[in-house]
């Protein structure tokens, strides 16, 4: 690529690094089955410079597939040989990152939530040469941060960088090798999802359809007094209103079928002689009942009003 055009999209470094931010939109707390730990190795600071990237696949507890390949940056100049060993004769022949995410990466990570070790750097390389290349990618586009569920779940350790939690756990690593690096990213993801991480799913050019419906049915399900629409800040689309929730989730319920229980939880708080009293008042007998008292109301309209201002919540009801 002629370098008058590189240099158009050369970043500020430091530290020898070129940072390059990324557009998260939406964010999702949910299990992850299956995914793509992927790593890449780049020739000098900037992130368009993949000079070799892999990826592992992982469905349920097994690496299924990989992928790997020396990649041929956008220009010859390599700083970070000493790191990886990788030099401009080395990969003067091997595909452009465009090349190679047409013919073969597009296609193994279309429909998985990727995941990398320190993603910020990954993804940044990711975003960065298909701004270079001008490649388009799928969006909106799914991430995870190995990382960050190391944290989580790998809390006495000194620090949670890919070589210390490896010899944590016994994984053989070649560090700065962007297959073994990756396959390492694979096996301490699948390990901190098993021993109880949820991942932060990131979404990158707008919310996840999928992940925004799968989101809201988990909280409704697992809420012991349900969700609201205000618990689901991070995770909904943009513009996206209460009446818009109603309409998708409740009534008619495009996506699934909620139960509000705003007024389930407010009479719960009663005792036995208050939900007598308003059964009572509506003219209806209180004795010998085969529903419950807070069924009854509820099921015949005469709860009282909600406190102004308040809240409504919504449960997800099991079926059998």
């Amino acid at each position: 690529m002629p370098k008058s055009v590189v240099q158009k999209f050369m970043l500020p470094a430091s530290n020898g690094f070129a940072r390059m931010s990324l557009p998260v939109t939406n964010r999702y707390n949910l299990p992850v089955d299956g995914f793509v730990a992927f790593d890449v190795e780049t020739a000098n600071e900037q992130p368009y410079s993949i000079c070799s990237i892999s990826a592992v696949k992982v469905q349920g507890s097994s690496i299924v597939d990989v992928i790997t390949s020396l990649i041929k940056p956008p220009e010859t100049r390599f700083t970070n040989t000493r790191i990886h060993g990788i030099t401009w004769e080395k990969v003067r022949n091997a595909p452009t990152f465009k090349e190679y995410y047409e013919s073969m990466l597009h296609d193994f990570i279309k429909g998985y939530v990727l995941v990398a070790h320190n993603a910020q750097f990954d993804m940044g390389c990711l975003l960065h040469v298909s701004e270079v290349e001008g490649i388009s990618l799928d969006k909106p586009l799914l991430f995870a941060d190995s990382l960050q569920s190391a944290r989580y779940v790998y809390r006495d350790l000194p620090n949670h960088k890919l070589d210390t939690i490896c010899r944590h756990l016994g994984i053989k690593l070649d560090h700065h090798d962007s297959c073994s690096d990756a396959r390492a990213c694979a096996q301490i993801m699948r390990d901190a999802i098993q021993r109880g991480a949820n991942p932060i799913i990131k979404s990158l050019f707008g919310p996840s359809q999928d992940l925004f419906v799968k989101s809201v049915l988990r909280r409704a399900r697992l809420t012991c007094e349900g969700m609201s629409f205000d618990d689901l800040y991070a995770e909904m689309p943009e513009g996206y209103t209460e009446a818009d929730f109603i309409r998708d989730f409740v009534d008619p319920g495009k996506y699934a079928k909620l139960k509000d229980v705003s007024y389930e939880n407010q009479l719960s708080k009663l005792r036995k002689p208050e939900l007598k009293k308003i059964v009572e008042d509506a003219g209806l007998p209180s004795k010998g009942l085969k529903k419950d008292l807070i069924a009854l109301i509820i099921d015949n309209g005469i709860a009282p009003a909600l406190p102004e201002g308040s809240r409504h919540f919504y449960r997800l009801e099991e079926t059998e």
